[in-house]
């Protein structure tokens, strides 16, 4: 009789972790940025229909929307990293801080790097 009733409490217990569980693996909302960096010129868009690269040429380059990966004890909000991939592969990373473009007054709350291929670029981003 004992054990059916431990058996019944570790059960309960069990089902009462299910929400919490449930609550950790749920999906971030989908976050949008711009994203600026300057000589040279190049931007990134991110929404909820992908990330788009940009330059002054005419291609941009669309990446199917990733959600960013977090840093490890970190707040989510002060790291996100999005691991690029498509025909081109690469990766973006925003940290929030204080950023300047070098080119106006404008001031952003977080900035950028992209590293696609063997290029590294450092830029500004805004979250929209």
């Amino acid at each position: 009789m004992k054990t059916k009733v431990l058996l019944m409490g570790f059960a309960a217990s069990l089902l009462m972790l299910v929400p919490a569980i449930a609550n950790q693996t749920k999906p971030r909302p989908v976050e949008s940025f711009t994203v600026v960096g300057t000589e040279p010129f190049w931007n990134v868009e991110i929404n909820q229909s992908g990330i788009t690269y940009g330059t002054p040429e005419p291609k941009k380059v669309v990446f199917p929307y990733v959600a960013p990966l977090n840093a490890e004890g970190r707040p989510a909000d002060s790291v996100r990293v999005y691991r690029l991939k498509g025909m081109t592969s690469g990766t973006l990373v925003i940290r929030k801080g204080a950023c300047s473009d070098g080119m106006s007054d404008r001031k952003y709350d977080h900035s950028a790097t992209m590293i696609l291929g063997d290029t590294v670029k450092e830029g500004c981003a805004i979250k929209k």
